[in-house]
């Protein structure tokens, strides 16, 4: 029977190695010596003993019969957790992680399990935290609620409560507030998290029956206090209250909390603290204040806390340290940054810092270190005083720190560095950025022979003395960019300096470098010295350094660069970019072989010999752009084998690359360069090419052939240039293009076959144009397109079935003339994939939806009394008759206040006229409905004489006889056409002189009318049954509408006309 049971034991150990046994991942963690099985579906279906020869394993009361302890991962949705009876197996459960399962009751476990210790029911969907089951767990000892949406904790004593839990964590819920003695029931917890949740009240009763809490959780509350709340923490050593709302905290709250070690208020509101506030708690080790309100400290504060090793105070607004605040502590961390003190940095201040390890007192308002300030911190490593107001630091500031290794004095006003170094032995990092240091002298940092970082950028400094970095021989990080250096650099300027990569003199008012500047910097990478006002730069100024692979002397005022280049054998990099470099002789690069790229734009070129270019076997960037009079000959780059990217932008080029021969360029930016016609250039020849910038060009039309055999190129840039017409076809050959720009154009319209063959665009770019219209048909070809900028045009209309045929993830679409109600139905209804957004940000003053700009086509009627009709010429009749009616109101309203008097009888009459007046308001705007109806109907009769006439200009049969020849033919059509033209110019120009005539009428009638001034008084009043007169609203009404049928006949007239031109071609 032993045998078999051995034999077993070895079969599924050989089963939990491979993981393989019913359907369940299963790990034998060989160093705990337990199972993890990860099962995705109802436990009830296992039923697996595992058994194992545990012989290597530590003994323990889990092994049981043999039984490996196991953690089970239980991934399902089922509401209980079923374990079929009988098997001794889940009696060996230790842990059962239940998390991430979107739970929103916890399910109950139907067996006892009584080794199982920790259940892990987080980042489910748990509305209720309970802490009881229906099968007794006594051995839990922790459970984890976190990441859940709890709102109350419940504790059912007709259950089996979780009474021996010595964790609970309850952080990232939504408690607002927890019930009275909700935990007496669980004496033996030690650690309770209550952090970010919303809890704005703690009582006296709130944590009832905790005696033996030792941790206690509440950051990231809404607390105001304390509130008597720790009364009963005897035991209490850790208290987190960071990021609450306290405002003051007094000597009663820690009372009791006598064992209180870890104690964190920071980020809270604090203003003030009782003196002895920490006179209970004389254990207390950290302490954390930061992030708070403080004005002041007492001198005693500290005074009773002999063990405290860590004490922050950061981010208050203290104005004065007590000295000796610390003194006989032995604080080991202590912070005091972005505070407002100021003044003298005394000595004394830090005392008791002895085993600080670094201080930093950056953003103050100290602007004096006096001897001796850091006085009994040898064992001080790293002391920031950046951001502060230091003018003066006296001769024996940091004495005694002998085991410094940073310094950090940035960003202060500090003129000079004379004070004594010889105690910074060890000194690694000096940072002396943004002061106002106006000289390096020999010998000032001489002492430092174990720097490896200086920092002199930012300051004034107009010379450094020769040698001056002479001992300075570790130095591999040195920086002194952005400094007035004026006149000649020096020789041996940064001897001594033989292990920086990289020099950066830029921004400065060197004019000459002179011979042996940089001698001796061996491992120079990178010199800029650029923006500066270099005129000449010596023959010899890169001696003795070898190794320079990135030159930038880009941006000062150099007409030639003649040097030494044996200096300069591996540079790749040479940046002569806005100078005043007028030729590139044949020698210009020679010895350069190793240059792969070189930027000569904006100079002032004019000439490049043929050989310049010819021993660069490696050149691959080439800039020779804004060279405004500089004529680019094909011959140039014939031997640039590896040319890659080529940049002409801006000068006489007139190139042509059908004479380059064969060259591997992909990158080509010829932009602001007069270019009108594409085919001449050639691009055909660049079949490598992958990206084209044509920008800022003269180009009027795109033409079949301009992209032809381009198969390689993604992006194209034909931006800013007058392109109105784009041929079908013009990029059927580009079907890897990936980004086309057209902005900045005249287009008008998307035409058909334009995007034909770019199965792979994904950015097209039309803003800036004059489209009218988006079609989407036009797109279907450019199927992966998933970004549409149409900015800035004339588009008045969009829908959502243009959209719905294409694969589109963003729309840009600002400053359209689309009206505001069908873009906030666009945005509204559009696929949620679909994202519609604007190139430029709209100010709320402006007419938006959703901050795109929009048209504003529509007011609300305030005339509830006249029937509205869906016709959209209706309703825009009735938006003008309510701004019109609204003036006349305000009109009469202003009438009104002139006729007021104190006589309160005249008054009523006043009142009794101006109801009149509104009854006869209503009488002639149902008058004016009617007219409206009546003007309508004459709007659709001219409307269906337009169509009639257009149908008949395209419709009207040609009767051609057989035997006629096609001159005949010719000359009949001819015939006709100039019959139907003269008809039509004959119908509008009656229709124009009735309309001009009406409205000269009407012009007169409102001039007269407007000169007569209503008495109110006086004035008969319309009554219902009286005839309705012609009114100056009437009047205006028919005068707006016949405005706008007269533009329409115009424009009518002439699509008349395009269209008859058109047919005739």
């Amino acid at each position: 029977m032993k045998t078999n049971a051995h034999y077993l034991s070895i079969l599924y150990l050989l089963g939990i190695l491979f993981g393989v046994l019913d359907g369940c991942n299963y790990t034998f963690i060989e160093h705990k010596c337990i199972v993890d099985i990860y099962c995705t579906f109802p436990f009830e279906s296992f039923e697996s003993s595992l058994l194992e020869n545990h012989g290597e394993c530590v003994p323990d009361r889990v092994y049981r019969n043999h039984i490996l302890p196991i953690s089970l991962k239980y991934k399902i949705k089922s509401m209980d957790i079923l374990f079929q009876d009988g098997y001794d197996l889940y009696k060996n459960i230790i842990s059962i992680d239940l998390s991430g399962n979107d739970y929103d009751i916890l399910p109950s476990i139907n067996y006892e399990l009584p080794f199982l210790k920790f259940l892990n029911a987080s980042n489910n969907k748990l509305f209720v935290a309970n802490l009881f089951n229906d099968y007794n767990l006594d051995s839990l000892e922790e459970i984890d609620f976190s990441h859940n949406l709890i709102t109350n904790i419940e504790v059912n004593d007709n259950y089996y409560v979780f009474r021996k839990l010595v964790n609970i964590s309850l952080s990232y819920n939504n408690l607002h507030d927890i019930s009275k003695a909700t935990f007496k029931s669980f004496s033996d917890l030690k650690h309770l998290d209550l952090s970010y949740n919303h809890i704005a009240n703690i009582s006296l009763f709130t944590f009832e029956g905790l005696t033996k809490l030792s941790v206690l959780r509440l950051s990231y509350n809404s607390l105001n206090d304390i509130n008597w709340s720790l009364f009963r923490f005897h035991e209490l050593q850790e208290l987190y209250l960071n990021n609450n709302n306290i405002k003051t905290v007094l000597v009663r709250d820690f009372e009791t909390v006598q064992k209180l070690k870890i104690l964190d208020l920071s980020h809270n509101s604090i203003v003030y603290m009782e003196e002895n506030i920490f006179k209970a708690v004389p254990l207390l080790k950290q302490i954390n204040l930061s992030h708070n309100l403080l004005t002041n400290i007492s001198k005693s504060i500290f005074i009773d806390n002999l063990y405290l090793e860590s004490v922050y105070l950061s981010n208050n607004k203290l104005i004065e340290l007590p000295t000796d605040l610390f003194k006989g502590k032995n604080i080991l961390a202590f912070s005091i940054e972005h505070n407002y003190l100021g003044g003298i940095l005394k000595r004394g201040m830090f005392e008791g810092l002895k085993l600080c390890g670094i201080l930093d007192v950056s953003n103050q308002e100290f602007t004096f270190i006096e001897d001796y300030a850091f006085f009994g911190l040898e064992k001080l490593t790293g002391l920031l005083l950046n951001n502060n107001l230091i003018e003066t630091v006296s001769n024996k500031s940091f004495k005694t720190l002998k085991k410094l290794k940073l310094l950090d004095l940035s960003y202060n006003r500090i003129t000079d560095i004379d004070f004594e170094k010889e105690d910074l032995e060890s000194l690694e990092s000096l940072l002396l950025r943004g002061n106002n240091i106006m000289q390096i002298k020999v010998n000032q940092l001489h002492s430092l022979y174990r720097l490896e970082l200086l920092d002199l950028s930012r300051n004034n400094i107009s010379r450094i003395e020769s040698k001056s970095f002479q001992a300075l021989s570790n130095i591999n990080n040195f920086q002194i960019s952005k400094n007035p250096l004026t006149g000649e650099l020096e020789s041996n300027t940064f001897g001594g300096l033989h292990q920086v990569p990289m020099l950066d003199l830029s921004s400065t008012y060197l004019s000459v470098v002179q011979n042996s500047s940089l001698n001796g910097m061996l491992q120079l990478n990178e010199l800029n010295i650029s923006h500066s006002n270099i005129s000449q730069v010596q023959y010899n100024a890169f001696l003795n350094t070898g190794n320079i692979e990135i030159l930038d002397l880009s941006h000062n005022e150099i007409k030639y660069f003649y040097v030494n280049t044996t200096h300069l054998r591996k540079l790749n990099q040479l940046m002569l970019n806005n100078n005043l470099i007028k030729s590139l002789p044949s020698d210009f690069l020679a010895g350069m072989n190793y240059l792969n790229k070189i930027c000569l734009s904006y100079n002032s070129i004019t000439f490049i010999s043929d050989d310049t270019f010819n021993d660069q076997s490696d050149l691959n960037y080439i800039d020779l752009s804004f060279n405004l009079n500089l004529y680019i000959k094909s011959s140039l780059f014939r031997e640039v084998k590896k040319l890659d990217t080529l940049i002409l932008s801006n000068t006489l080029s007139n190139i042509t690359f059908n004479d380059f021969g064969y060259i591997p360029v992909t990158k080509l930016e010829i932009a602001y360069s007069n270019i009108s016609n594409l085919n001449n250039l050639n691009l055909n020849k660049l079949r490598k090419i992958v990206f084209i910038q044509l920008s800022h060009n003269n180009l009027s039309q795109l033409e079949v052939g301009s992209f032809s055999n381009l198969c390689n190129v993604n992006e194209i840039d034909i931006s800013f240039n007058k392109i109105s017409v784009i041929q079908p076809g013009v990029f059927k050959d580009n079907f890897l293009l990936k980004k086309l720009n057209i902005s900045h154009n005249a287009l008008t319209e998307i035409g058909y076959g334009i995007l034909r063959g770019l199965a792979h665009l994904n950015i097209l770019d039309v803003s800036f144009n004059f489209i009218r219209t988006i079609e989407a048909e036009r797109f279907y070809e450019a199927e992966s397109l998933t970004e549409l900028i149409i900015d800035h045009n004339k588009i008045n209309n969009i829908s959502l079935e243009v959209l719905s045929g294409t694969n589109l993830s963003v729309l840009s679409i600002g400053d359209n003339p689309i009206p505001c109600k069908m873009l906030s139905n666009l945005v509204k209804y559009k696929d949620p994939k679909l994202s519609i957004t604007a190139a430029r940000y709209v100010d709320t003053m402006e007419h938006n939806s959703y901050g795109i700009t929009c048209n504003i086509m529509d007011y609300q009627s305030k005339v509830s009394s006249v029937p509205h009709t869906e016709n959209f010429n209706d309703n825009l009749l009735f938006d003008i008759r309510d701004i019109l009616s609204d003036i006349n109101s305000k009109q009469l309203g202003e009438n009104v206040e002139k006729s007021k008097t104190p006589n309160f009888t005249r008054l009523e009459s006043l009142h009794e006229d101006t109801m009149k007046e509104v009854t006869n308001l209503n009488n002639f705007m149902s008058k004016a409905y009617d007219e409206s109806k009546t003007t309508n109907s004459l709007l659709e009769r001219i409307l269906k004489t337009i169509v009639s006439i257009n149908s008949l200009n395209r419709s009207i049969p040609i009767p051609i006889k057989d035997n006629v020849t096609s001159d005949r033919v010719l000359n009949y059509i001819s015939k006709l056409r100039q019959d139907m033209f003269d008809q039509m110019t004959i119908g509008k120009e009656e229709i124009r002189a009735e309309v001009d005539s009406k409205l000269s009428i009407l012009s007169k009638r409102i001039d007269s009318a407007t000169t007569i001034v209503p008495h109110l008084n006086t004035e008969k009043l319309l009554l219902s049954s009286e005839e309705s007169k012609s009114t100056l609203f009437v009047e205006t009404c028919v005068a707006l509408i016949l405005f706008i049928l007269k533009h329409l006949l115009i424009i009518a007239n002439d699509l008349a006309e395009l269209a008859r031109r058109s047919w005739s071609s």
